[in-house]
């Protein structure tokens, strides 16, 4: 999971998913 985070910071965009599926789970 440490690499999938990594790939997400690179996008910002994408660490708000990231916090929409946190949250959904």
């Amino acid at each position: 999971m440490s690499l999938w985070v990594k790939q997400n910071n690179r996008c910002p965009l994408c660490q708000q998913e990231w916090s929409i599926q946190r949250m959904g789970k």
